[in-house]
């Protein structure tokens, strides 16, 4: 049978907190509740553009998980792969945004430690869930955030290339889960087995070396380094390219 889903991708979605307007946490009697999720934000644009994507993840078998696996669905994102946390402590992770005022910046503070989606492992990836798929997505987010994640991300990237899938990798590096060594040294042999590698161009430079006097310099160093088919790179104000080899596209 054909797979049925497009575009796989798995990780850790969160509760997004904001008080309202421009107001401080600590003076707030209510906040706005939002999902965000690097992995599940992708899923949505894709599933909004009519692609199948499915996003994978443990959540708490409660109101907190359900509140995240309705809001995707919404949006058209088959959840059917999410693994339900009835252990004791199960928790989804929460970060709280507090919008500035100039000169006061916007503040961001997560409480995510020994959340669900941290306890994720190769086992709620198994193989027939990633064989009905044609494409697997992931992101350097989720092997940061345990070992048992990044022994999940690299059996998933595996288990999809020995059936023959395309697998994306978005570097995403965050300084906050893992400093620059450890993020490069876990991600080298994932971008290895990839086909599109998407990263910004500081993130290239900080953890691979990939300098050069622009962003199509920084694509062709690491599309030389890991024998990448196609490397994203983004440029913050200046856009973004996509380095094919044969065509590099601006946008």
């Amino acid at each position: 049978m054909p797979p049925t889903c497009d575009v796989l991708t798995f990780g850790e979605t969160m509760l997004r907190l904001s008080p309202p307007g421009r107001a401080r946490i600590e003076q707030a009697d209510a906040f706005a509740v939002h999902v965000a999720g690097s992995e599940s934000n992708v899923a949505v644009a894709l599933a909004r553009m009519g692609v199948r994507a499915r996003w994978v993840s443990r959540l708490p078998d409660d109101g907190r998980g359900r509140r995240v696996a309705r809001s995707l669905a919404a949006h058209g994102v088959d959840v059917s792969g999410i693994r339900w946390d009835a252990e004791p402590g199960a928790r989804v992770g929460v970060f709280f945004v507090e919008h500035g005022t100039p000169p006061r910046p916007t503040t961001v503070v997560y409480d995510r430690a020994g959340s669900s989606a941290s306890r994720l492992t190769p086992g709620d990836l198994p193989e027939s869930l990633l064989a009905d798929c044609r494409h697997l997505h992931v992101t350097g987010i989720t092997p940061a955030l345990s070992a048992s994640c990044a022994e999940a991300t690299a059996h998933a990237v595996r288990t999809a290339r020995r059936l023959n899938k395309t697998v994306s990798l978005d570097v995403n590096f965050r300084a906050r889960l893992w400093s620059a060594e450890t993020a490069a040294r876990t991600l080298a042999p994932l971008i290895e087995r990839v086909d599109l590698l998407i990263t910004a161009a500081d993130d290239a430079r900080l953890l691979f070396g990939a300098d050069g006097g622009d962003g199509a310099a920084v694509s062709g160093a690491l599309r030389a380094r890991f024998g990448v088919s196609a490397v994203a790179v983004t440029l913050g104000g200046e856009g973004a390219l996509l380095d094919a080899g044969n065509t590099i596209t601006w946008v």
